[in-house]
């Protein structure tokens, strides 16, 4: 049976009963201009509009989503109240919406990079690096590059702002995973947009090993990481390792900074709005989940959005698990798409 859009099931299911756009808004409380929008897939109805819809539907909100004839989901005749559905199950759609949609990674199918498109590139780091203001954010840049690329349960302290003034080490982490730009298990890191950068790293890295002692520096990693050139950055990590003071020695500089965020898509759109660069239209899941969270009237979880789809949320983490393009496509509006992946 073919798909069709929520505004023609909510259309077919009125004219099946016999009701006027009028009657079903006095029946459900809402306007016929905002019931009308909804009828021509316009506009972004809240979830507490849905539930008072499909009330004066006689259709609970999983109703609205699903598919096949009135007769095969609820009864004929629409309730007397206009008032919200009680009791209505959460909005869900059936699992079979997803069957046939996401498609197995294709081999040598692009990665989760970022765009060449959407990329940050050395330029635009050096030029943000001598803005007013850049030291202080340079540590919320890190803590965010290391949070997505690290698994959700690894330790990262990186105090920015003002709190970046404080003293000690400018980021403390602790991974059990291996990744290439965060060494594994403990490591302390030193963060700087200075243009003297053999001086500020040597510097920063005399006085860490001044103030811990050796046991604790021999358990631990070192990482610099100067937003500058800093052609002297494989030179400090090679003299520096084979000195012993700690465990590893790793130093970054801008290239190395462009490598990483070409992996960290979700840094880069936060980062694009720091420099002022935004890109209009693309935002992180997150953001949007969020964002649309705040909009619904009704509170809402992901226990809630999730409901009823094990199978099909199962089959997108595991085809996203595995890397490359993955193709979700539905005809449903973009939102309740974007809604189940977010």
């Amino acid at each position: 049976m073919s798909q069709t859009t929520l505004g023609a099931r909510v259309r077919a299911r009125r004219n099946d009963l016999g009701l006027t756009l009028s009657q079903i808004a006095e029946m459900s409380g809402l306007s016929v201009p905002y019931i009308s929008t909804i009828e021509q897939d316009r506009g972004n109805p809240t979830v507490a509009a849905l539930q008072a819809l499909a009330g004066a539907l006689g259709w609970s909100i999983a109703d609205l989503f699903s598919e096949g004839p009135s007769s095969e989901r609820r009864g004929g005749t629409a309730p007397q109240s206009g008032a919200e559905l009680e009791g209505a199950p959460p909005a869900q759609l059936d699992e079979g919406w997803l069957a046939g949609s996401l498609r197995e990674p294709a081999v040598g199918a692009q990665g989760g990079g970022v765009g060449e498109w959407l990329r940050i590139d050395r330029a635009d780091l050096l030029e943000w690096a001598s803005s007013e203001g850049a030291s202080l954010r340079l540590p919320e840049l890190i803590r965010r590059l290391v949070e997505e690329s690290t698994p959700a349960k690894t330790y990262v302290d990186f105090p920015a702002g003002t709190g970046a003034l404080s003293g000690g080490w400018d980021g403390l982490v602790l991974c059990d995973s291996d990744h290439p730009f965060v060494p594994t298990g403990r490591s302390g890191w030193e963060l700087s947009t200075e243009r003297n950068s053999n001086r500020k790293a040597q510097r920063d890295y005399e006085n860490r090993c001044e103030k811990i002692s050796q046991e604790a520096r021999a358990d631990m990693a070192y990482v610099a990481v100067i937003c500058r050139a800093w052609t002297g950055a494989r030179d400090f990590a090679e003299t520096q390792s084979a000195a012993g003071d700690f465990r590893e020695v790793r130093a970054y500089n801008v290239d190395h900074l462009e490598a990483w965020l070409a992996h960290a898509p979700e840094t880069t759109l936060w980062l694009r709005e720091v420099i002022g660069k935004p890109v209009v239209g693309v935002e992180p899941l997150n953001g949007f989940w969020d964002r649309w969270l705040e909009s619904t009237r009704v509170p809402l979880d992901a226990g809630v959005v999730l409901a009823g789809r094990d199978a099909a949320t199962e089959q997108l983490r595991r085809l996203c698990e595995a890397g490359g393009v993955v193709t979700v496509g539905w005809d449903a509006p973009r939102e309740e798409i974007l809604v189940f992946i977010a």
